[in-house]
């Protein structure tokens, strides 16, 4: 019989750890908008063969953050105004829905993680990191709702959304400063409060006014 003390043991395959480091580089712009992955560079530069490579480059284009160009070379994809207007569009309803059943289904576990977030994204110290939090802050609302659908629905944009996200940070945070950059601290421990108080409405309310004002950033292209 095992010792309830033994340590857990995590196993993560090369082909997770490849999938993890190019989707990092291409969010955190190592790898900037159109620019081409080629197996075999990917491969060197990571000390891996190329068939892990091409694994996570088959992941990434499902997830959205790479296509193919018209020489049939796979690129990261560039989103402009039009996808960051489709996208809010998709939030707000998706969102907006989850907001509203979250606050009358979520359980304290749900109240903590998204209290902890928060706490999390006004100490962070990077855009890269406010991007990285604030998507999780918006997937686990999601999560809140236990709506498997919902979630997966939702995940269908995960990427793409951080991918804008992470640039709208960085203009603002050159634009203003950290401090200035974690106006959403405050949206969303609104709408955690209106969670907490079981005001569907007014989750609901305070989550599609929150994703609104994200329209202020639209990139100009």
């Amino acid at each position: 019989m095992l010792s309830s003390s033994a340590p857990l043991i995590v196993r993560h395959s090369v082909s997770d750890q490849v999938l993890a480091e190019l989707r990092r580089r291409i969010l955190h712009g190592v790898f900037p908008e159109h620019s081409t992955l080629p197996e075999s560079q990917c491969a060197e530069s990571l000390g891996v063969s190329r068939v892990p490579v091409r694994e996570a480059l088959i992941q990434l284009e499902r997830d959205g953050l790479l296509a193919a160009d018209v020489r049939g070379k796979t690129v990261v994809r560039a989103f402009g105004a039009q996808d960051h207007s489709e996208i809010s569009s998709v939030r707000l309803e998706l969102e907006g829905l989850a907001a509203r059943l979250a606050a009358t289904v979520r359980t304290a576990k749900d109240i903590f993680i998204l209290h902890q977030n928060i706490e999390a994204f006004d100490a962070a110290t990077s855009p890269e990191e406010l991007a990285r939090l604030d998507v999780e802050f918006h997937q686990r609302l999601c999560a809140s709702a236990h709506q498997e659908w919902l979630a997966v629905a939702w995940e269908a944009i995960r990427w793409p959304f951080e991918a804008i996200l992470v640039r709208n940070f960085r203009n603002y945070v050159e634009a203003t400063s950290i401090a200035d950059s974690k106006a959403s601290t405050a949206d969303h421990g609104r709408i955690l409060d209106a969670m907490v108080s079981q005001d569907a409405a007014l989750a609901e309310t305070l989550l599609r006014q929150h994703i609104s004002r994200w329209g202020e950033w639209t990139p100009s292209a």
